[in-house]
């Protein structure tokens, strides 16, 4: 029923017509919000009946109130954001942090329901998980959700012609973010951060793009710095360092390129940029995959490579390593599986923290295969 109310909201006048203007206007403002207010307060009920039934510690109380599909307000939001309390960010903030970190007592409910097979074929458990454990969830409330709104117009429009302070607090957030991500012990959670929210998939237009230059740029810019403020030489030298592990910058700085150099964007790639972009295609494109193997023994012989002044060239040789053995057909020839065998346990011991977190990648995906 709220679906078909939102559906049906008059569209917002596109000339100088007030009546159709104000028509939208009390659509929204006197059926959609007070539906909306209505629905939640019937969730936290419904909430409160269902963590009672199961015996849950959680209360309902250390929930947002929502509606019972919270992706009708998302969108409802999203499509006429001036029209929204300044609340309803912050509940949308709040549904965004619980499904990307869950709280103790939000991960117990979580896990029981998943746990239980009964439960987990419920009505009720499955809109649970709809609501507050969307992590694999195609259509998710959280993170996924939020880096939509970087790009959307309608959110980046601020009302009084000042700093946009919707786009700063969701900036904030997803940096808050990463830098929990960032300090976790295992650098591959990053790395599957980085790619959920895969800003540079998400341009659509060229005026996404320009929003994609404003708004996202300095976020994943923001995090090389904080990763690279971590990686000192202090830490690198210590076998006890916390965390253990840092992400790879060079994954970061390829998806600024690729946002940068949208399909619909014609500036001209600088000869730096050139060079980072182009390589693994080029090799990819001169190559068969049954001789992937042998070329990323190629590229990451260690031997003339400065230990202690590596670049981003030598970043790149492996990153291509990866992409080569990742595509490469498994190989016949026993010795070649020996030789890789050997090169990578010299990369696992490798004085470079890059090589040694890059090697340890490439293990999960061949162990994976």
């Amino acid at each position: 029923m709220l679906r078909l109310l939102v559906d049906a909201t008059p569209g917002p006048s596109t000339k100088k017509d007030s009546v159709k203007q104000l028509s939208h206007e009390i659509w929204i403002k006197r059926i959609i919000l007070p539906t909306f207010k209505l629905s939640a307060a019937n969730h936290r009920r419904w909430t409160a009946l269902f963590l009672k039934r199961y015996g849950f510690t959680l209360s309902a109380d250390d929930l947002p109130m929502v509606p019972l599909d919270p992706r009708v307000l998302f969108d409802s939001f999203l499509t006429y954001p001036k029209l929204f309390p300044s609340s309803t960010f912050e509940t949308m903030k709040d549904v965004v942090k619980i499904n990307t970190f869950p709280s103790p007592d939000i991960d117990v409910v979580n896990t029981t329901i998943r746990g239980c097979s009964e439960l987990l074929h419920s009505n009720a458990g499955n809109h649970w998980l709809s609501v507050w454990s969307t992590a694999e969830n195609p259509f998710p409330l959280g993170l996924s959700r939020l880096a939509d709104f970087m790009l959307e117009r309608s959110v980046n429009e601020p009302s009084d012609g000042s700093e946009n302070s919707a786009i700063n607090t969701m900036q904030r957030i997803i940096m808050d973010m990463a830098k929990m991500y960032i300090s976790m012990p295992d650098a591959f959670a990053y790395n599957k951060f980085i790619d959920i929210l895969g800003f540079h998939r998400r341009i659509y237009s060229p005026e996404s793009h320009d929003l994609f230059k404003s708004n996202c740029i300095p976020i994943l810019e923001d995090c090389i710095s904080y990763i690279n403020s971590l990686r000192t030489p202090e830490w690198q030298r210590n076998p006890t360092r916390q965390p253990q592990s840092l992400p790879n910058t060079f994954a970061i700085k390829l998806q600024i390129l690729q946002g940068r150099y949208w399909r619909g964007h014609y500036d001209t790639l600088s000869s730096a940029d050139i060079q980072e972009y182009t390589l693994k295609q080029a090799v990819r494109e001169q190559f068969h995959c049954r001789h992937f193997v042998s070329l990323a023994l190629e590229f990451g012989s260690l031997e003339s490579l400065d230990v202690l002044h590596r670049g981003s060239l030598d970043c790149l040789r492996f990153e291509l390593v990866e992409t080569l053995l990742s595509d490469a057909e498994d190989p016949e020839d026993d010795n070649l599986v020996d030789e890789l065998g050997r090169f990578l346990k010299k990369w696992r011991y490798d004085p470079s923290e890059f090589i040694r977190t890059k090697v340890e990648s490439i293990l999960v995906m061949l162990y994976d295969r």
